[in-house]
C-alpha cells in the first residue's frame, strides 16, 4: 500500500492536515453573500418560500392542515440551525431539503401512530 501523504498526491495529505471549515468558494460554487440571506431578511425570505414549501409537504402528507404543521417545523429548523447555511446552494434549496425531510419524519411518525391505533382497535372487545 502507498502511503497517501505521498508527494504524486500533495492534495492528501493527513487527516489532521484537513481543513476543518469548507472549502473556499469555486468557480462551480456561488460564492457565500450570492446565496445566503442576511438575518435581518430571514424572515422575509421565509414568508416569500412558504407557498411553496406548502405545497411540497402537501405531496407528502396529503393534507394542508398536517402540511402547514411540517413546513411550520422545517422553519423552526431552519432558523434555528441558519448558522449551518453555507451558501453553496440557494437558500430555497436548503430549506425545501429540510421541509422533505420534516415530510419524511411526520410520515414515520403517522406510521407508527396508525399502526399503534389498528393494535388498539383489535384488542377493544366488541360492542
Amino acid at each position: 500500500m502507498t502511503d497517501r501523504t505521498d508527494a504524486s498526491f500533495p492534495h492528501l495529505g493527513a487527516p489532521e492536515d484537513a481543513p476543518e471549515s469548507a472549502p473556499p468558494a469555486s468557480p462551480s460554487w456561488p460564492s457565500d453573500a450570492e446565496n445566503r440571506p442576511r438575518e435581518s431578511e430571514l424572515a422575509n425570505e421565509l414568508a416569500s418560500l412558504r407557498a411553496r414549501m406548502i405545497s411540497v409537504a402537501v405531496r407528502y402528507t396529503g393534507s394542508r392542515d398536517d402540511a402547514e404543521d411540517v413546513v411550520q417545523s422545517g422553519y423552526e429548523k431552519a432558523v434555528r440551525n441558519y448558522h449551518q447555511f453555507h451558501g453553496r446552494s440557494r437558500f430555497s434549496t436548503w430549506l425545501h431539503r429540510i421541509v422533505v425531510n420534516e415530510a419524511l419524519m411526520w410520515l414515520r411518525s403517522e406510521g407508527r401512530r396508525n399502526r399503534h391505533r389498528q393494535v388498539l382497535e383489535q384488542r377493544e372487545p366488541p360492542a
